[in-house]
C-alpha cells in the first residue's frame, strides 16, 4: 500500500450482515487502515469496472440469487437471471474515492445522487442492461459462465464449514428440511470478469 493504488476496505460484523454499502471505504495507504480492529475486515484491490455507453457509463452491481434446499448433501440452485443496480452518477475515475455517487450502488446513495437516471432506471434486468450498456453478447455469456464457476468454487470450499455449523448439523440430524435464500452481489471488471 504505497499510495498509488486504491484498495477497498470492507468492515463486517454481526450487526452488518446486510451491508447496504455501510462499512465500505477506500484507502491508499496502510496508515488509513483502522488502528483497532473491533470486527473483521476485508481488504481487496480496487478493480476498474466495466463501463457501459452514454448514461450507462456507471459502476454496476450484478445481483445473483441462490436457493439452498439441503446442507447434507449440499444442494444449491442458481437462478440464472441476474439483476443489475447502477451507481447514482456516471463514472469519472477510481481516484475520486470521496464521491460515493460514482462508486456506490446501494439504496441510501440512490436518493442523494442526481446522475441523470431515476432510481427505477438504475435497477434493471441483466438483459436490459446488456442492451443499454452495449455489452456484447459474447462478453455477456462469458460473464454469466464465470459467475456460475466462481459461485460453484465458493460453495465447494465453504461446504465443510456449512456442514459443520451447529444449526445445519442439527437440521440434518433431526431430519428436518430447510430452505435458505441468498443473494450475492458481484461487480464486473473492465475485462469482463466478476
Amino acid at each position: 500500500m504505497d499510495g498509488t493504488k486504491i484498495w477497498v476496505l470492507k468492515r463486517d460484523g454481526r450487526n452488518m450482515q446486510l451491508h447496504a454499502g455501510t462499512g465500505v471505504s477506500y484507502v491508499k495507504t496502510a496508515e488509513q487502515l483502522p488502528k483497532s480492529i473491533d470486527g473483521s475486515y476485508l481488504v481487496q484491490p480496487y478493480k476498474e469496472p466495466f463501463l457501459g455507453k452514454g448514461q450507462y457509463q456507471r459502476k454496476a452491481e450484478f445481483r445473483v440469487y441462490l436457493a439452498i434446499t439441503s446442507f447434507v448433501p449440499l444442494r444449491v440452485y442458481f437462478y440464472p437471471r441476474l439483476w443489475v443496480v447502477l451507481a447514482g452518477s456516471i463514472y469519472t475515475s477510481s481516484a475520486d474515492v470521496e464521491n460515493r455517487c460514482v462508486h456506490d450502488t446501494h439504496a441510501h446513495a440512490k436518493q442523494k445522487c442526481d446522475g441523470g437516471l431515476t432510481v427505477e432506471q438504475r435497477q434493471l434486468s441483466y438483459e436490459d442492461y446488456s442492451q443499454k450498456a452495449e455489452l456484447t453478447e459474447e462478453m455477456g455469456h462469458a460473464y454469466i459462465d464465470k459467475v456460475t464457476q466462481l459461485l460453484a468454487q465458493i460453495i465447494h470450499f465453504a461446504n465443510p464449514a456449512i456442514k459443520s455449523h451447529k444449526i445445519n448439523k442439527g437440521l440434518h440430524e433431526s431430519g428436518a428440511s430447510c430452505f435458505s435464500y441468498m443473494r450475492g452481489d458481484l461487480g464486473m471488471t473492465e475485462e469482463g470478469d466478476p
